[in-house]
C-alpha cells in the first residue's frame, strides 16, 4: 500500500551529491523535503523539479482569472512523496442523467465535470491533467481515458506562480465540450439494460488481482441482490470500488481501472 500524505505543499530543495571519500561533486543531486531533509528522489543535473505548491497556485489562479468556478476535492502525495495528485470538480459544468432510486427515494442523478492533476519529483510524469466526472449521488469519480495537455514543457525549474500561468496551454472551453460529449455516452448507459455477460467481459478485461477480485466480488454480489437495472448502475459499481477502495491503496491502479471501464462501456 502506498501511504498518502496530505501535507503535500512542503518546500523542496536540491542538493548536489558528492563522493564519500574525495568529496568531489557528482552529476547527480537529491530532491529533498526542505522541512524534514527527507530525500525524495535522486536525479541527474538535467532535471529541474517544480514544487507542487507553486504549480497548484498557478493552476488555480489561472482558473480564477478565467472565471471558472471550482472546488478542490483532495490533494496528496504518495510513493515517498514522489507523486502528487489533486482532484477538482466544477459545479457549473454538469450533466443531468435523470433520477436515481436511492435508499431514501428518488434523487437527481447529476455528474459534474472533474479534473485530476498530477506532478512528480522523480521525472516519472510531467505536470498534467485527466478528465472525468464527479457523481454527486455517491461521490464517485468517473475517470475517463482522456488525458489533457496542460503545460507545454516537462519541468522548468525555479518558477513563479505567474510563470506557471504563462505555461498553461489548457483551454477550458474545450475541456467542457469533451466532458459533455462523454456525458452523452453516460446517458446512453442509463438507457441500456444491465447485461451480465457484458459485465463479466469487462471484469476479465480489468484483470484484477486476487485481493481486489475478491473484494469487488463481495460488492458486486450485494449490488446484484439490491438490483442492478442498467449498465449505468453497473458502471457506478465499478467506479465506486475504484474511488472508495482501490484509490486509497494504489491511485495509479484506480485510474487505470476506471479509464478501462469507461473506454469499454462507452465504446
Amino acid at each position: 500500500m502506498s501511504k498518502l500524505n496530505r501535507k503535500w505543499d512542503f518546500p523542496i530543495k536540491v542538493e548536489r551529491l558528492e563522493t564519500e571519500l574525495t568529496k568531489q561533486q557528482t552529476t547527480r543531486f537529491a530532491v529533498m523535503n526542505a522541512d524534514t531533509n527527507k530525500v525524495i528522489s535522486i536525479m541527474s543535473t538535467d532535471y529541474k523539479p517544480v514544487d507542487n505548491k507553486t504549480l497548484i497556485a498557478g493552476f488555480e489562479k489561472y482558473l480564477k482569472e478565467s472565471d471558472v468556478k471550482f472546488t478542490r476535492l483532495d490533494a496528496y502525495t504518495e510513493n515517498n512523496d514522489k507523486l502528487f495528485y489533486a482532484k477538482y470538480k466544477f459545479p457549473e459544468v454538469e450533466a443531468d442523467l435523470g433520477m436515481h432510486d436511492g435508499p431514501f427515494g428518488e434523487v437527481p442523478d447529476k455528474v459534474q465535470l472533474m479534473m485530476e492533476v498530477w506532478n512528480s519529483y522523480d521525472g516519472s510524469t510531467k505536470f498534467g491533467a485527466g478528465l472525468g466526472g464527479y457523481r454527486l449521488v455517491c461521490l464517485n469519480g468517473l475517470r475517463t481515458e482522456e488525458e489533457l495537455h496542460v503545460f507545454n514543457v516537462k519541468h522548468v525549474g525555479d518558477t513563479s506562480t505567474e510563470q506557471v500561468m504563462d505555461l498553461i496551454t489548457l483551454n477550458f472551453a474545450t475541456v467542457k465540450d469533451i466532458f459533455l460529449n462523454h456525458a452523452k455516452s453516460w446517458e446512453q448507459l442509463t438507457q441500456t439494460d444491465f447485461n451480465k455477460a457484458a459485465a463479466a467481459k469487462l471484469l476479465r478485461t480489468l484483470e484484477l488481482s486476487k485481493m481486489y477480485a475478491k473484494q469487488f466480488g463481495r460488492l458486486y454480489k450485494k449490488e446484484l441482490q439490491d438490483g442492478i437495472k442498467t449498465m449505468w448502475d453497473f458502471y457506478n459499481v465499478v467506479t465506486w470500488f475504484t474511488s472508495h477502495v482501490v484509490e486509497t491503496r494504489n491511485r495509479r491502479l484506480a485510474q487505470k481501472i476506471s479509464s478501462q471501464a469507461s473506454s469499454f462501456l462507452t465504446a
